[in-house]
């Protein structure tokens, strides 16, 4: 399907404008109301990108997701923690190019083995998406917790917003 996207709106923003109150609404509704991300890792000289699923902890300070432990997904983080996630609103259709939003989200990914944290996160993962269930508690998957440094949320094609929750 062939999208007839008009101009996009081309005006240099400086980056780093900080988000207020409305802009963070916005970017944990558009956390919220996606089901899937892009996780970008790193190893052995070459960027790595791999689809998720994931779920938002309350405070929106950790992003929450699954993965089989025999995965080359896994095998990075283990070796090195600095991620990133971009979250889009492409699957909405939008018609204009300038409706399109999209945050990138960076952090430290950790493997979560203590009991608690893992359980709380595994709860979180199954309300969010439900028919993840048998998935997340098998015993071949690893449950990743990425602590948030930084949201660049872009908008409007080109403005860029930073979040530090």
């Amino acid at each position: 399907m062939k999208k007839n996207y008009d101009e996009p709106i081309y005006k240099v923003k400086q980056a780093g404008n900080i988000a207020d109150e409305a802009i963070q609404s916005e970017i944990k509704n558009i956390l919220l109301s996606e089901s899937f991300a892009v996780l970008s890792t790193q190893g052995d000289g070459q960027p790595f990108s791999s689809l998720i699923t994931y779920a938002c902890s309350e405070d929106f300070k950790k992003i929450i997701f699954a993965t089989p432990l025999a995965t080359k997904k896994f095998d990075l983080i283990s070796k090195c923690s600095k991620v990133s996630i971009m979250v889009d609103t492409r699957s909405s259709n939008p018609e204009s190019i300038n409706d399109i939003n999209a945050i990138t989200i960076s952090g430290d990914a950790l493997i979560a083995e203590d009991n608690q944290d893992k359980t709380l996160y595994l709860s979180l993962l199954v309300k969010t998406h439900p028919y993840l269930e048998s998935f997340v508690n098998a015993p071949t998957t690893g449950i990743i917790s990425v602590n948030v440094e930084q949201y660049l949320y872009v908008r409007k094609f080109q403005e860029v917003i930073e979040w530090t929750p």
